[in-house]
């Protein structure tokens, strides 16, 4: 017997996992879906290997099709769907348990989440970092772990299950970043980019944390190469480094300097953003009014509508 873990428990899952979801096996199983689920000690034993409670305090979320037999267990939390999945929307994690992959999360726990929050959830799990401990709880700085998914992944998932383009998935799946290394890069990126509607600045997007291969020249100021960016707009040369440390030693302080030094030489423009800036919304205008220049474009007008908007957005980004 085979069960299908969905929705907030695939979630819980996910955002703690800390190996590479390439090595796992994706498999279309539908018979896991239509067969009912008795969860004995040894399936109970199997999910709590994998970090699933699987009690009737912390029931274990699975999945059905609609016209198929349900556990009446205690110990599950049924949802049912009339969809067919993506033939490979499943992954193995043991002989009787798969689970959603990362892009079938996305869309089932879609629908909890508001827009901006989904924006960064879907940018987490395309993102190169967790921020949950193998137990569940929350790490003190995000650990690196290899992304989950893609944006591109993410999108196609949700027009292969037929999601309409007006759905919260199919609207935040459009405003996902990849290859993130922390949420407070994601926060910055969808403050900046973001349509004005939405209460962003509605500047060109990001690229983040791309490779920069540095002349022989600039290799010479600063011994890495490729340097790793954090916020690039290509066209412009124009880097943005977010510093989340409120204070370096002395050693790293003097290879950030190496490295900005190397950087300008290639004929880059450096920007560096604080998390004290980021926090404080004039400050933080301030700064995009500069990236704003550098990228020949204007902020929008601070009019009470887009003030709101903008308020909203911080909100729900937790700044």
């Amino acid at each position: 017997m085979e069960i299908v873990i969905s929705h907030i428990s695939a979630l819980d899952f996910w955002r703690r996992f800390r190996g590479d979801c390439r090595h796992l096996q994706r498999v279309h199983r539908p018979e896991a879906m239509i067969r009912p689920v008795h969860i004995g000690a040894g399936l109970r034993d199997e999910l709590r290997a994998l970090g699933f409670s699987a009690t009737p305090e912390s029931p274990v979320d699975l999945l059905f099709y609609r016209d198929g037999l349900r556990s009446e267990s205690r110990l599950v939390r049924a949802h049912a769907t009339a969809r067919l999945l993506p033939p490979d929307s499943l992954v193995r994690l043991s002989d009787r348990v798969l689970i959603s992959s990362p892009e079938l999360t996305f869309a089932q726990v879609a629908k909890d989440y508001p827009f901006e929050q989904l924006a960064m959830l879907g940018s987490e799990l395309c993102g190169a970092y967790r921020v949950l401990d193998d137990d569940g709880s929350p790490l003190p700085l995000p650990g690196e772990r290899p992304p989950l998914s893609t944006a591109a992944d993410i999108a196609d998932t949700i027009k292969r299950l037929g999601l309409g383009p007006r759905t919260t998935a199919a609207r935040a799946a459009r405003y996902l970043f990849d290859n993130a290394r922390s949420p407070m890069e994601v926060k910055v990126a969808l403050l900046l980019s973001l349509p004005k509607r939405m209460g962003g600045l509605g500047l060109p997007r990001p690229v983040l944390n791309p490779s920069f291969r540095l002349s022989p020249q600039a290799h010479a100021l600063y011994p890495h190469n490729p340097c790793h960016l954090d916020l690039f707009w290509p066209t412009a040369l124009l880097d943005v480094e977010y510093d989340g440390v409120d204070a370096h030693p002395a050693e790293a302080h003097a290879k950030d300097v190496a490295r900005t030094s190397a950087l300008m030489l290639d004929g880059m423009e450096v920007i560096t953003l604080t998390k004290a800036q980021v926090y404080d919304e004039h400050r933080f205008l301030a700064v995009a009014e500069i990236i704003a220049k550098r990228l020949h474009r204007e902020l929008p007008a601070l009019t009470p509508s887009f003030g709101m908007a903008h308020a909203r957005l911080r909100r729900e980004l937790g700044l």
